[in-house]
């Protein structure tokens, strides 16, 4: 199912996006992560205490410095370079987490969990 250069069909399957930091200087993409810790760290918090049992995947070590906030016991959490990771030495990006990823969801849900990249 295509649609269009959105990430709706990630959405619709429950599965929220979050940056580190929400804004940046231009070509500065960590400018702005003091600036946001507090919010993205309450956001974190709030997530894990209303839903227990949540997949996680922190990319990048900005976001995986937010692991610690999941203190929920079933929470299934991975973690993996960030994309720009692979882009900055010209490889493709590899990450074999999408797969496990699905398989869990699969596992919770009862659903296959479609990462259809729409761009």
């Amino acid at each position: 199912q295509y649609l269009g250069s959105s990430l709706q069909l990630w959405r619709d399957q429950g599965v929220l996006l979050l940056n580190a930091a929400l804004t940046c200087l231009h070509n500065n993409p960590t400018s702005h992560v003091e600036l946001w810790r507090q919010f993205m760290s309450k956001t974190i918090d709030f997530i894990d205490e209303a839903r227990p049992g949540l997949i996680y995947y922190f990319m990048g070590t900005e976001a995986k410095n937010f692991q610690s906030k999941i203190v929920n016991l079933g929470a299934h959490i991975f973690s993996s370079a960030h994309p720009a990771f692979w882009a900055r030495n010209e490889k493709a990006f590899e990450d074999h987490q999408f797969t496990e990823i699905a398989k869990t969801y699969h596992w919770l849900y009862g659903e296959r969990l479609d990462w259809y990249l729409p761009f």
